[in-house]
């Protein structure tokens, strides 16, 4: 091979039509000086051509190097079998530094077609810069007008790859911008959107005509109606599906598919080598993340929709689960509020939500809101008719517990809805999504916060408030996250993502640094004062009893606690009130000891402490009198 500057390569194989294809790549080649290596690959024992006594695919290509089209290009034909054609490109890429790598592709076939997954392979691991056509019924031999829609992350090296396509070809790049319709200003606003872009890119503009710009809610038809005018469509993409869905194939499909005398490609710029190991075929997430299928897209939705409605069983169940909730709060009872949470259906809306923004699906999103505000609604209602019926009952630490929620509430919320999502996205994982309900707890807060309004307790509300917001918000956040990573939804094309999608996530990121400021200073408290916890551990029913037996035997007597350290499962404490006055028997001490060790072992570490129950007559002016005394 000669020793020049920019090498491109384009694999042909079995599965490409011949022509075209190498006549595309000469011209994507010609744009950028290049010199051309044409790779046909094709399985051991290829079909021979009669003529020249070479494989009809090596026939093929070599007669079409001969052609006026690939005037000017420096190109060199290389013929292999393999089984493996993209393994044999990628080789020649790595051994003789290709830059640019061009691969054909069909958006008529079907997801599991060979073709198609040679393409997608070359898309995945590729480590040069790639494009993959789909010429139709497009030669390739001449072409005026690229028309690139502006969207996705791969946009501006989009642009950038068909300016010095047309540039060096005597033709021109049309930037395309489907614009949100939001008013009488919308295509102003849209076209200095676009216009920025362009000039932050960098590109010169004698490479690229005026921009179209469009606004509409369906980018598709848009895209479809402007390809009539251009010989080819150039997206900036990491998978094949946008040409399948303009080629009208899939349920996802363009009403109008683009005709076949119009090429569509897509352009990927180049990846580091550990990139292409370690990320999925989406670009978007480590390669062990599962990039779900259509199918599997498409039955993620229906199960997140199915639970995100307002129907019937959604509020029967959510006025169950604050009920219990309510109740077990006021009762102090942990095993009836995690009853609560697994019947709970507040967390699937939520989980819907996240979604709909990655889809940009405005009527989920509404769908989703709606149960969340009557959710929200009803549990306050709930809870605080509960409250106002418990009032002669004291706030138990169940309920004073969610009052003080710290930044670890909210690391717990974000992974417990990245966890939610990505169960819902594997079938198999359904079961633990009764784990993170329990994690996450949305109803309980919900329910503190009505039961602390009806007793008055504005601070408890307060507390429990702000963990039931930054519950919300990080769950949305963190299903957002992880439904991206999984290849669900993604970019409209040509608009990126919605005007709406942008402002709540906008929304949801100032609410959640609003939200760290009370939880960074109740972590601090929190630090300072120490969290809340119980003196000692409760101790069998069985012992209780003995000793509160014993107790009663003795007039005069009452016991104060009983209980263990947590620390030592056999020290018990005890400690007891001795009206005043009274004289405590001197084997009090010693039976009650007894008792603790016959229930528990003889070598249990027993404390009793009797505290003289005084009047105020008793110690007035007697400061020393007010000090407990013991045995």
């Amino acid at each position: 091979m000669p020793d020049t500057e920019n090498k491109a390569l384009v694999l042909v194989t079995d599965y490409d039509k011949v022509g075209p294809l190498i006549r595309w790549a000469g011209s994507f080649a010609r744009g950028r000086d290049a010199h051309l290596t044409v790779l046909c690959c094709g399985r051991r024992g290829m079909a021979t051509s009669a003529t020249a006594g070479e494989p009809r695919l090596v026939a093929e290509a070599r007669e079409v190097l001969a052609s006026p089209a690939l005037k000017g290009v420096p190109t060199e034909l290389l013929a292999v079998s393999a089984d493996d054609p993209v393994q044999a490109a990628l080789a020649e890429v790595e051994r003789e530094g290709i830059e640019l790598m061009v691969a054909g592709a069909d958006g008529t076939l079907g997801e599991n077609a060979a073709a198609r997954r040679i393409t997608e392979r070359v898309l995945q691991f590729s480590p040069c810069d790639t494009v993959v056509v789909d010429p139709g019924e497009n030669e390739g031999e001449a072409f005026e007008r690229v028309l690139v829609p502006y969207s996705g992350r791969f946009r501006i090296h989009a642009l950038r790859t068909a300016a010095r396509l047309a540039h060096g070809n005597d033709g021109v790049a049309v930037p395309f911008l489907v614009g949100t319709f939001f008013g009488k200003d919308s295509e102003d606003v849209a076209m200095r959107e676009l216009a920025r872009e362009i000039e932050e890119a960098g590109i010169e503009q004698e490479q690229i005509v005026t921009p179209l710009i469009d606004v509409s809610s369906k980018p598709l038809s848009s895209i479809v109606s402007r390809s009539r005018d251009h010989d080819l469509v150039l997206f900036g993409a990491s998978s094949t599906d946008v040409l399948r869905r303009l080629r009208g194939s899939g349920k996802d499909a363009a009403v109008q598919p683009v005709g076949r005398n119009t090429a569509l490609a897509v352009a990927r710029y180049a990846r580091s080598a550990w990139r292409s190991v370690f990320t999925n075929k989406s670009g978007s997430a480590p390669a062990w993340v599962p990039t779900l299928r259509p199918k599997e897209r498409v039955d993620v939705f229906d199960r997140v929709q199915a639970g995100a409605r307002l129907n019937t069983d959604f509020i029967v169940m959510l006025a169950l689960s604050t009920a219990i909730a309510s109740f077990g709060l006021m009762q102090g009872s942990t095993a009836v509020v995690i009853g609560a949470m697994l019947v709970a259906p507040l967390m699937t809306p939520i989980i819907g939500a996240g979604l709909a923004l990655i889809q940009g699906n405005t009527r989920l999103y509404r769908e989703s809101m709606k149960a969340i505000l009557f959710g929200i609604l009803a549990g306050l209602l709930i809870s605080a008719l509960i409250g106002f019926i418990t009032q002669a009952l004291e706030l138990t630490q169940e309920v004073t517990a969610r009052a003080r929620p710290t930044l670890l509430d909210l690391a717990v919320a974000l992974f417990s809805g990245m966890a939610v999502a990505y169960a819902l996205a594997r079938p198999s994982l359904a079961g633990a999504i009764a784990g993170v309900a329990i994690a996450t707890a949305l109803v309980p807060p919900l329910s503190v916060i009505g039961i602390s309004l009806a007793h008055g307790a504005l601070g408890i509300a307060f507390g429990a408030s702000v963990l039931f917001l930054t519950n919300i918000v990080a769950i949305i956040l963190g299903a957002a996250f992880v439904f991206r990573m999984l290849g669900i939804g993604g970019e409209s094309l040509g608009v990126g993502p919605r005007l709406w999608v942008r402002r709540t996530l906008l929304v949801l990121s100032l609410a959640s640094v609003l939200l760290v400021l009370p939880l960074w200073k109740m972590s601090f408290e929190t630090i300072a004062t120490g969290q809340s916890r119980a003196a000692v551990l409760d101790v069998s029913d069985e012992l209780r009893l003995a000793v509160e037996r014993r107790v009663k035997a003795e007039s005069g007597v009452s016991l104060l606690l009983l209980g263990r350290p947590y620390w030592d499962p056999e020290r018990v404490s005890l400690i007891l009130s001795v009206s005043a006055g009274k004289t405590v028997p001197s084997t009090l001490q010693a039976e009650l000891v007894e008792t603790v060790r016959k229930k528990i072992g003889p070598h249990a570490d027993v404390h009793v402490v009797f505290i003289q129950d005084l009047s105020v007559s008793d110690f007035e002016g007697d400061e020393d009198s007010l000090l407990p005394w013991g045995l």
